[in-house]
């Protein structure tokens, strides 16, 4: 399975390969326009980065690069020497996106979706094996809630999985080739040609409403209600009673601010989540979308930069045209240390083009600009900037970065 690029911030995500040093390592200078000096570390294989935990940057290497095995690997944050490297993944399979909590969970599985050949992963902080457990194929990442793992599989089964230990403690077969979980709330959120909700604690069916167009595509959960996108279709539904429907194509994004945020490919629109009445829209192809300091933030992948609005109203407060480069991914986190200003800087981070990373307040002031060498796959904000590209895992210093 191809990984989407990935974006993450903090506090959200085989044979054994356990070595103290691994990779390339080495600096950076600052590439074009870069604020600062050099990157403080190289990891010089390809890749994903998932998660920071533990004092490790945690992702998985990208197969098809030069010295990788496309296995899960651990980093040490401060010094990019790689911990461990578990497992293997080839051009029929891959990895999930890791989900760590306790312990770094994933899955696999084969591209031939139902032939009922998969795992799902528990691997400690240190590398070794918590547990691991033959089932269908995974192809999206298991969802965590309270020590249980739940996880969709091309077997046509939902499972409740025990974090420590591993034992399945239910099993429930839902029908249908390949269910995902979506979302995990009061109830479990699967499916795949129609929405199901499980019970947490038994794997009983709540309820089970199929969606008009036939596919479950992505499913965001506020309270009772589960908003949820099809092909063609974004629909509501409370406690399985449809509330709303919208009958044309759009990508759920997120819900905020009573808003749900849906993009239509040309647009991205606001509706009132009691009604599903649009509320605003602003134009962005493709729309990347981030929420924080009481803005959404929405980027253009088409090259037409990024721009902050008022979640009310859709008002444009701030805009910036990225230098034409289009806007592969944004986000909004936290970083230690004090800004210009004084005060703790939280910062929207923008995936500017393929090897450039910038950033900016809440004002839209440039904060943070570096630029590293091959396209970018992941960016993800902890007290660095950890930039996973098709050569390298970065790691790079925002206080370093932001200019005086």
């Amino acid at each position: 399975m191809n990984r989407r690029t990935l974006l993450r911030t903090v506090g959200l995500a085989g044979t054994v390969g356990v070595s103290g040093i691994g990779g390339c390592l080495g600096t950076l200078a600052g590439g074009p326009g870069a604020f600062g000096g050099d990157a403080e570390w190289r990891y010089g294989v390809g890749g994903y980065v998932d998660a920071v935990a533990q004092g490790r940057v945690l992702g998985s290497e990208d197969s098809s690069a030069e010295g990788a095995r496309g296995g899960v690997f651990a980093l040490d944050a401060t010094s990019g020497r790689r911990e461990w490297r578990y497992g293997r993944s080839n051009g029929l399979t891959g990895y999930t996106d890791l989900v760590v909590r306790d312990a770094v969970y994933f899955g696999v599985g084969d591209d031939a979706v139902g032939n009922g050949s998969g795992e799902l992963y528990a691997v400690e902080f240190d590398g070794s094996e918590r547990w691991v457990r033959e089932f269908g194929s995974v192809y999206r990442a298991p969802r965590i809630a309270d020590g249980v793992v739940y996880v969709g599989t091309d077997d046509g089964v939902v499972r409740a999985v025990d974090a420590t230990t591993g034992t399945v403690r239910w099993a429930t077969e839902f029908g249908e080739s390949s269910p995902n979980v979506f979302a995990v709330d009061d109830a479990v959120y699967a499916g795949d040609e129609s929405l199901a909700a499980f019970d947490r604690e038994d794997g009983s069916v709540r309820w089970d409403h199929a969606v008009d167009d036939g596919h479950v595509s992505e499913v965001v959960v506020d309270g009772d209600v589960a908003y949820v996108e099809g092909y063609d279709t974004v629909a509501a539904f409370d406690r399985g009673t449809e509330l709303w429907y919208l009958d044309r194509a759009g990508k759920l994004k997120q819900f905020a601010f009573g808003h749900l945020l849906v993009d239509h490919g040309d647009r991205l629109s606001a509706f009132t989540a009691a009604d599903g009445q649009r509320a605003w829209s602003v134009a962005a192809d493709r729309a990347r979308v981030a929420v924080g300091d009481d803005r959404v933030y929405v980027g253009d992948e088409e090259g037409s930069g990024v721009v902050a609005v008022d979640p009310d109203d859709g008002t444009k407060l701030w805009d910036d045209d990225l230098g034409g480069e289009p806007a592969e991914t944004v986000t909004v986190a936290g970083i230690g240390g004090e800004s210009r200003k004084g005060d703790t800087q939280s910062l929207l981070f923008v995936e500017a083009g393929d090897e450039r990373v910038l950033g900016f307040d809440a004002d839209g002031e440039r904060q943070f600009d570096a630029s590293v060498e091959g396209d970018i796959q992941s960016l993800f904000v902890d007290e660095r900037v950890f930039v996973g590209t098709e050569e390298a895992v970065y790691a790079l210093d925002p206080a370093e970065r932001t200019p005086s």
